[in-house]
């Protein structure tokens, strides 16, 4: 998940430049920013992914090597603390509401490739080399991954945990996204943090104020090197202030709300291609001066209001004269600044259709009080010790499981062989 396109605009403006011989990670993490906030989710997938673990094609389908996993895990941390680096972990929990639509569609197409993998692992002779040679490469062009990775991976940390007390691992608070559990862990230990690693790219518009990195892993032995660096508030310098970031986020299109031309007509804009992103922060721009002098001018002048203790008589509304749709007192305006509303409201007039325009309000105004941060500043915490044992929220699912894959007692016989075949060519090429 994150925000399309944003890494490529990045690159073309000069804000995030990739390293190609790769830094040491000593060389950022100096005096005393000596944490490294690391995402657990995209820790492990980048970790597991990489020649760091060895692995066969097929192992997504029937188990990883754990061995390979703990041996992986075990080097990595050593790496951080021969240099001095202290490790702290964020896991997710149970994801928000607001992901359930994109996460089924990632479990469906998950269980589509396994199905795929399956015809095609039962359709071939195992003990010919060359139909396993086939069968391993349509199981990694289909790019299928082990359900189970996370917990693995999780787990493996916390055992190694035992050997290096430096390392803290935590998991975001249920229901909430761990990007905001990140930022929050960012702001409470401001001076001590040294960088972020995250491969989702919208953790780089929040407001956690440290540098965001890309980590790689050279050959043997495995020594872990920063790809890309990029220092923070230069997107927030890029696009016009700390107050624009979070529109901006809500407006190219991210998790909570998709791109603004999806909703008003992008021809009246003259966007083309990447040229998205430049359009937006002037758009942004604009509507944030109109935005002001209509805040500025709906605020009641101090001097009038001592003199006046009377209240205005408004006259009665009909039942002919309705408020325009988007001055309605909506749920969306709870926690806004005027100024965050009035910037809607200028933003909403540019959208034509009335049906487009109060959704555009909705998912904008979600997206904004995300990216503002907010939530981190509301006396709770937002990361907890793991294993924390939550209770799931009421209405989340931990796991909805995919009808293709174990709807129907066939799907899970079929999973089964599936299962059975891989091993039984691992065992064979293993002789």
């Amino acid at each position: 998940m994150g925000i399309t396109g944003l890494q490529k605009w990045l690159q073309q403006e000069g804000l995030y430049a990739p390293t190609p011989e790769g830094l040491p990670l000593a060389s950022i993490f100096t005096g005393s920013r000596k944490t490294f906030v690391i995402d657990g989710n995209s820790w492990g997938t980048r970790l597991t992914s990489s020649s760091a673990v060895e692995k066969h094609p097929t192992d997504s389908l029937c188990g990883i090597q754990n061995w390979s996993v703990y041996e992986a895990v075990r080097r990595f941390i050593q790496d951080l603390d021969e240099a001095g680096i202290k490790p702290v972990f964020i896991f997710d929990s149970v994801r928000p509401k607001v992901k359930a639509t994109e996460l089924a569609a990632r479990r469906w197409a998950t269980s589509m490739r396994v199905w795929t993998c399956n015809e095609v692992c039962q359709s071939h002779d195992h003990s010919d080399p060359w139909s396993c040679q086939l069968v391993a490469e349509t199981v990694r062009q289909n790019g299928s991954n082990n359900t189970g990775l996370m917990e693995t991976v999780a787990a493996v940390l916390l055992s190694v945990q035992r050997h290096f007390p430096s390392v803290e691992v935590y998991e975001a608070l249920a229901g909430l996204d761990a990007d905001l559990s990140i930022a929050q862990y960012c702001q409470d230990h401001v001076g001590e943090v040294g960088a972020i690693y995250s491969n989702d790219n919208d953790l780089a518009l929040l407001p956690h104020g440290c540098a965001w990195v890309d980590l790689g892993y050279l050959e043997a032995p495995y020594r872990v090197v920063v790809h890309t660096l990029m220092h923070p508030n230069v997107i927030a310098d890029r696009v016009g202030g700390e107050l624009l970031l979070p529109f901006f986020a809500a407006l190219v299109g991210c998790d909570y709300s998709a791109s603004y031309f999806a909703y008003a007509d992008n021809t009246a804009f003259g966007v083309q291609g990447g040229t998205k992103f430049d359009t937006i922060i002037e758009l942004l721009r604009e509507v944030r001066k109109a935005a002001e002098r209509e805040v500025l001018e709906a605020s009641p002048d101090p001097e009038e209001e001592q003199g006046n203790t009377e209240q205005p008589i408004r006259p009665s509304r009909g039942a002919e004269e309705q408020p325009e749709p988007e001055r309605c007192p909506l749920a969306w305006a709870a926690g806004l600044s005027p100024l965050d509303r009035a910037m809607l409201h200028a933003l909403a007039r540019r959208v034509a259709q009335r049906e487009k325009r109060e959704a555009f309000l909705q998912d904008a105004a979600l997206a904004v009080e995300f990216f503002s941060g907010r939530a981190t500043r509301q006396g709770r915490a937002l990361y907890l010790r793991a294993p924390a044992h939550q209770p799931v929220p009421q209405g989340h699912l931990v796991i909805e499981s995919a009808g293709l894959m174990e709807g129907t007692v066939k799907a899970r016989a079929a999973i089964q062989q599936l299962q059975l075949s891989v091993e039984t060519c691992k065992w064979r090429r293993a002789r």
